[in-house]
């Protein structure tokens, strides 16, 4: 019988082949298992595939490129307050989430660096609701000029 090492880090056990780990680290790796399809289940549903189908796709891609060669690469939040900072994403100055028709706007597009995007999510969860769990408020005023919520994004 062909025998190899238990995979589990460290353990010199030998196994058949066939067998990922020994009895003492099975254990482990079926707990793992059940973690990643936990994981899977709640992070896959239909909302959450849309989501990943827009990003992945050929339209957001090549905008993305054209916003950010617009705002030479520059965060135009951090521009607000005096800041040089190079943007890592484009994002919706009004989210997705509030109105779809507005997601493949340019002009309802920045550049954004990952503080200033980390602000602006907390801030849209407080004003339009948005985020997990959340209920969308839709009374709530649709800012779409970034220098109406320039206060948001000062930083000491």
């Amino acid at each position: 019988m062909r025998m190899h090492r238990c995979y589990y880090h460290d353990c010199r056990k030998m196994i058949p082949v066939g067998q990922r780990y020994c009895d003492e680290h099975r254990v482990d790796d079926d707990r793992k298992q059940t973690d990643k399809t936990y994981y899977w289940k709640r992070k896959r549903d239909d909302a959450r595939r849309e989501q990943l189908r827009f990003y992945k796709g050929k339209a957001w891609r090549s905008l993305r490129k054209v916003v950010l060669d617009r705002d030479i690469n520059l965060c135009q939040y951090c521009k607000l307050n005096g800041r040089v900072t190079i943007a890592d994403m484009v994002d919706h100055i009004v989210p997705r989430e509030i109105d779809r028709s507005l997601e493949l706007d340019i002009d309802n597009l920045v550049s954004s660096c990952n503080g200033c995007h980390r602000l602006k999510q907390d801030w849209e969860q407080k004003h339009y609701g948005t985020g997990n769990r959340n209920k969308i408020d839709s009374n709530a005023l649709l800012i779409k000029d970034i220098h109406f919520i320039k206060d948001v994004f000062k930083r000491d």
